[in-house]
């Protein structure tokens, strides 16, 4: 079994190979990953939507969204490049 971490001082990454595969293969939990992307993005837009036509705060500022979307980007290019990804 081999493992793969990336860390830094803030955050630490592990991935076992072997269960990485399986999950990559497993039809089944890509599937069900899919069916619970699929409904939570519905209730996402139907919040929003809410949000909208009755002038209210949404539970997830946009911001926040923003945010996470740059820490996942920052993983990405870590994994890549071996390098530490300032944010």
């Amino acid at each position: 079994m081999q493992k793969i971490s990336k860390f830094s001082s803030r955050l630490r990454l592990g991935l076992d190979r072997e269960q990485a595969a399986r999950k990559k293969t497993s039809e089944k939990t890509l599937n069900e990953r899919m069916r619970l992307i699929s409904m939570m993005s519905g209730q996402i837009v139907d919040h929003m939507s809410d949000c909208l036509m009755h002038n209210k705060e949404p539970l997830t500022p946009g911001e926040e969204g923003l945010r996470d979307l740059k820490i996942m980007t920052a993983i990405y290019k870590a994994a890549q490049s071996g390098m530490s990804v300032k944010l």
